[in-house]
């Protein structure tokens, strides 16, 4: 946990590379460990690093598998791809979980 803390408040101050060594920390540590890999994957995201987000996302998916966060996030990524069929399973798993969700349905419209 203090890993993980440590990493949030480096990357609330505007210090995301050392936030992301610190966030990998905390995943040797607890590799199980849901917001971890989120806000890991996230930081990647921001980042542009796509192929590293996409690998922490799918992880706390392996946690959560129904976590519509991180399932709109794989979404956004696999748009901006060009990958429109992962961004619907995604937001299929979204709008299955929550239907209607005005995010997912808005991203939906970006894959036809």
């Amino acid at each position: 946990m203090f890993w993980f803390n440590y990493a949030y408040a480096l990357e609330e101050a505007g210090y995301g590379d050392v936030a992301i060594e610190k966030y990998v920390e905390a995943l040797r540590i607890d590799p199980q460990f849901l917001e971890g890999n989120a806000n890991l994957a996230q930081l990647y995201m921001d980042k542009g690093q796509y192929e590293s987000a996409i690998q922490y996302f799918d992880r706390a998916l392996r946690i959560d598998p129904t976590n519509t966060a991180v399932h709109l996030q794989l979404a956004r990524i696999y748009i901006q791809q060009g990958q429109r069929g992962l961004a619907r399973n995604h937001l299929t798993a979204v709008l299955n979980a929550s239907p209607g969700n005005p995010e997912a349905t808005a991203l939906w419209r970006q894959t036809l």
